[in-house]
């Protein structure tokens, strides 16, 4: 019963996987574990007795017994281990080993008893044992690497040793002040617990070993598997005493092992059902069972597989590409993908497969799909991608590729390539006016026409909406260029005869040139995209080449395009307001509002840059609704404070009223804001009312009727027809600036300006000077018989602040 912890240490001893020898004071060598001797291909004798550094290990190396009479002194002065990584040979094999050396004593007090050395090969595996203890703390130092807990039950007192590790399993982080074989037990799920129990109880009485798989519920409620061993002791009578063992957690084996089985089950289902071809092999290739969810898609029936090797009864090709495969799977130990074609009713057909380990039985599993169908699926799908679906011209994507090859002939060949961006003027209207039937069909006509301009070699994409782009290559003259524009511009002249509709549509183009204009696809788009936008500003129906300041415009229309839309979410616009002034007293009888932006990296952007394109790209909606809510909360504060400011002028732009929902906008700023209607004054372009005037007088009559007061803005500068002027609901009409800039030196602007001021008071209409600077000018309108001005004679536009301290004064 005594030696038992002598016998258990001369069994971990020996099976250690770690080089283990215990010296004598002297440095002789007195046990050697077995691993040692095999490592080094040596007997017992070899070793005990001798000095350690005169062993086989080290008795031709004269240098290493300095150094383990260096070690062994430091160890027994230090009392500590000495932990050293040492380098040796092993047949002609450089090997590395960390080694501990450690002075053992009776007692801390007591004299040296001996050494023990401990060493571990880390070539492939570094992570060592870090400590090495005697006796029962080196077990423990073992038990621990391996996650296994020791116990030794006490059958006679009924309590139990424990090491840390063994409590951890069951999930004390303390060890138990107290625990017995019912403990135990009660931790064993029910279960598992008679069986558990029967087997101990019969280790008792046949005095044998126990050994039991079982589950627990740990401390914290989680349940885990567990595998225990354990050997008996036995007193002076011949009677169990004790019994002392090991537990490890199991749970990552068991659930490893469930996997495994449940994995193979449900593939070996699941490829019964799929709609491929299953092959179930041997590691050599013999072919154990085959599915086939459409027999027509093997080249002989699935019986005549049985018990032959793939790569025989494949064709001769074939089978040694499956030959490779296999050979590969066997080294790389990864899935083998390849694809094949094989002749089947003499049809080719097209395979995918799939060589791969099964979890059990050491099978393999080859899965064939056939793919041909999906091959003229993919073929069809490259087409879609590469061609716009209306007119199956290529699309951007194709072009870019169409551009780059024209760049490699034109290098070869030293000629110019024309990238010819071509838009179709006025789209929008038709397509919103006649609906996109008719603009897809128009569309689809522009581009057989287009291509019936072309030579054979050239090409026409669709890039997107009404822009197309056409490719031209070998040119080796601009005027051979022009020849094909002025041939484009002329056959868009002519109508398109659609079902149901005639329509009449011109186009813009934009050239650049390779190598000039750029020498690539990207540059040679975006340079003939800005000098498309280039021949749009020149009126339309035109062409233009391009030339360097274009840049600079286009990126100005991307900048707008990009940051209109941000500013008005992140708040970087806002309001000034100029003072509108009656001309007989000087008295303020309004504001007109400003819009303002101001941007984070460019600065303050003038309205004459950012509102033409705001309107051009319906930006002005948006931010239109947002200056007159802004303007009528503003007026409405400087009401509730008491300040006297007239009337707020707000600028309406065109698409607000042909958005046809200005009415419904402008009730809801008033309801939302309590301003009274008499407060806000709208002002309308004269140019837009003149070309929607029944649209826009059925809305503004509906305003006039809610109390606001309407001025037509800019009046002079557009094509006014009196008899239409007179019905419109408005009570003003502002002079544009333009006729007031050079008074009182410009005779015909003087003319002008008192025409309009006398054709207003006909019609019983207020008239409003803007851009007042002088006072000569002043005192022209006044005595002209205008009733109001603004202008910086007065007042330069103030921010909120400014005008409200201006209104106070």
């Amino acid at each position: 019963m005594d030696d038992a912890p002598e016998r258990l240490f001369e069994m971990v001893f020996n099976q250690q996987f770690q080089f283990m020898a215990i010296l004598s004071p002297d440095g002789r060598v007195l046990k050697i574990n077995q691993l040692a001797l095999t490592q080094q291909g040596a007997k017992r004798e070899d070793y005990v007795g001798k000095l350690f550094w005169e062993s086989p290990a080290w008795r031709n190396l004269p240098e290493w017994k300095k150094i383990w009479k260096q070690r062994l002194l430091q160890a027994a002065s230090q009392r500590t281990p000495v932990k050293t990584e040492d380098t040796y040979h092993v047949n002609g094999s450089l090997r590395y080993a960390e080694a501990a050396t450690t002075a053992l004593y009776q007692s801390d007090n007591g004299p040296l008893v001996g050494y023990i050395i401990q060493a571990t090969d880390v070539t492939e595996r570094r992570l060592a044992e870090k400590q090495k203890e005697i006796t029962q703390k080196r077990l423990n130092f073992v038990l621990e690497q391996s996650h296994t807990g020791s116990w030794e039950l006490n059958l006679l007192e009924n309590s139990a040793y424990r090491s840390p590790q063994h409590d951890q399993i069951f999930g004390y982080d303390k060890p138990l002040s107290h625990w017995n074989y019912e403990v135990f037990l009660e931790h064993v799920l029910p279960e598992d617990r008679q069986e558990v129990d029967q087997k101990f109880k019969y280790s008792i009485k046949s005095k044998t070993d126990w050994d039991f798989e079982c589950r627990i519920k740990r401390k914290d409620g989680e349940i885990r598997w567990i595998w225990g061993s354990g050997s008996h002791q036995l007193d002076s009578f011949g009677e169990i005493s004790s019994m002392v063992g090991i537990v490890q957690d199991i749970t990552k084996r068991k659930q490893f092992e469930a996997d495994k089985l449940h994995y193979a089950a449900e593939l070996k289902s699941l490829f019964q059902a799929l709609p491929d071809i299953y092959f179930q092999l041997k590691s050599d290739g013999t072919i154990l069972s085959v599915q086939a969810y459409n027999q027509r898609q093997l080249y002989m029936e699935p019986k005549s597989f049985l018990g032959k090797k793939m790569q025989d009864i494949l064709p001769p090709e074939l089978g040694a590409l499956f030959q490779d495969k296999l050979l590969q799977l066997e080294r790389t130990q990864t899935m083998q993908i390849f694809t094949y074609t094989l002749e089947i009713a003499g049809e080719l057909r097209h395979f995918d497969a799939r060589l791969n380990q099964m979890s059990i039985e050491d099978e393999l599993v080859c899965v064939v799909r056939d793919v041909t169908e999906m091959k003229k699926t993919e073929k069809d799908l490259y087409h879609l991608a590469h061609h716009d679906l209306l007119t199956g011209l290529p699309n951007r994507l194709l072009l870019n590729e169409y551009i780059d090859h024209a760049i490699k002939r034109a290098k070869r060949r030293k000629s110019l390539v024309a990238v010819l961006f071509f838009d179709l003027d006025n789209f929008k209207i038709i397509n919103d006016s006649f609906g996109h039937t008719i603009g897809d069909q128009l569309l689809q006509e522009s581009a057989k026409r287009l291509q019936s301009c072309i030579r054979k070699e050239d090409s026409v994409s669709r890039i997107s909406g009404d822009e197309f782009i056409l490719l031209l290559e070998d040119i080796n003259h601009t005027d051979d260029l022009l020849t094909v524009i002025q041939k484009l511009l002329h056959a868009f002249q002519q109508d398109f005869c659609l079902p149901d509709h005639t329509a009449s549509v011109t186009a813009s183009i934009g050239v650049s040139l390779y190598p000039q204009d750029g020498d690539n696809s990207t540059e040679l788009l975006r340079n003939a995209d800005a000098a498309m936008y280039r021949a749009k500003h020149n009126g339309r129906n035109t062409y233009q080449f391009y030339q360097e300041d274009m840049t600079n415009s286009a990126l100005e229309q991307v900048f707008f395009k990009t940051n209109l839309q941000q500013a008005l979410e992140k708040g970087e616009f806002h309001l000034n307001y100029q003072p509108q002034i009656r001309l007989d007293d000087n008295a303020i009888i309004g504001m007109e509002v400003l819009l303002r932006w101001e941007h984070p990296t460019a600065g303050n952007i003038p309205p004459g840059k950012f509102i033409p394109f705001a309107e051009e790209s319906n930006l002005i909606i948006k931010i239109g609704d947002w200056v007159l809510r802004t303007a009528c909360a503003q007026a409405k504060a400087w009401l509730d404070q008491g300040l006297d400011f007239g009337r707020i002028a707000v600028n309406i732009a065109g698409p607000q009223i042909k958005r046809g929902k200005l009415v419904d906008i402008v009730k809801e700023a008033l309801a939302e804001t309590g301003l009274p209607s008499c407060r806000l004054e709208l002002e309308v372009t004269e140019s837009y009312i003149m070309q929607e005037t029944d649209r826009a007088v059925e809305q503004l009559n509906e305003i006039k009727n809610l109390g606001v007061t309407l001025s037509i803005d800019d009046f002079g500068t557009g094509y006014s027809s009196l008899s239409y002027l007179k019905k419109l609901p408005i009570h003003k009409l502002k002079i544009d600036r333009s006729f007031i800039r050079d008074i009182p030196t410009d005779t015909g602007d003087m003319a002008i300006s008192k025409a309009i001021i006398a054709l207003a008071s006909s019609l019983g209409l207020t008239v409003i000077a803007e851009g007042v600077e002088t006072t000569e000018q002043a005192d022209f309108l006044t005595q002209a018989g205008c009733n109001e001005a603004q202008g910086f004679l007065y007042s330069k536009p103030l921010d909120k602040e400014t005008l409200e301290a201006f209104l106070t004064q």
